[in-house]
């Protein structure tokens, strides 16, 4: 809890570094709506969710970005084998507080709720049984073997608080801290990544 709220801390700092000086006029604003790039968050699993998202501003103060990535491997691990993982999510922005400090530089301090799937096609490694028999012999029993393939799910939600540095009108670098949990237990997390905006 410590470590959240001195992140909570760090991101209204941030925040309150571009509201030094006055705001510009409106006319002078980035008035950008989507965003298209990628990011990484987790661990909603062991590998973390992350790939390619895009972003839209429904209002001025709500947006929604959805993303997902898929990744294919012939790897064959020491004890299991996974051909196929994935993940998508859904993330809801609730912006607080937003500065122009000029037409390249603004600052956006938003909270934001995240719902995730992620799932892998892999099969379990079953190592072989074997015993001594009565001449002090080794025996294999079965030998080691790979399950059938299956669909091995997750799901995850999260909520935290997240800054937005926007750059030059089109760029955006997000930083999110926060809490998820899912089968897999609760944790605190970050995540991080870098958008077109336009």
């Amino acid at each position: 809890m410590k470590r959240f709220l001195a992140a909570v801390i760090f991101l209204f700092s941030c925040n309150a570094l571009f509201a030094q000086n006055a705001e510009v006029s409106e006319p002078n604003k980035i008035d950008a709506k989507n965003g298209i790039g990628g990011g990484v968050f987790g661990p909603i699993n062991d590998n973390g969710v992350g790939g390619i998202c895009y972003q839209r501003w429904l209002t001025d103060n709500f947006a929604l970005e959805a993303g997902g990535m898929i990744n294919m491997t012939t790897e064959n691990y020491s004890y299991y084998s996974t051909p196929l993982w994935y993940d998508v999510w859904l993330e809801a922005d609730f912006k607080i507080y937003e500065h122009y400090k000029n037409y390249n530089i603004a600052s956006r301090l938003y909270l934001w709720v995240l719902a995730a799937h992620a799932g892998e096609w892999k099969s379990d490694y079953v190592p072989e049984t074997s015993h001594y028999d009565l001449n002090d012999k080794w025996v294999t029993d079965t030998p080691s073997y790979y399950t059938d393939p299956y669909l091995h799910a997750m799901i995850g939600a999260g909520v935290g608080v997240g800054f937005d540095l926007l750059l030059f009108s089109h760029l955006s670098i997000p930083i999110k801290f926060g809490f998820v949990g899912g089968s897999y237990g609760i944790s605190m997390t970050m995540g991080t990544g870098l958008k077109y905006i336009f």
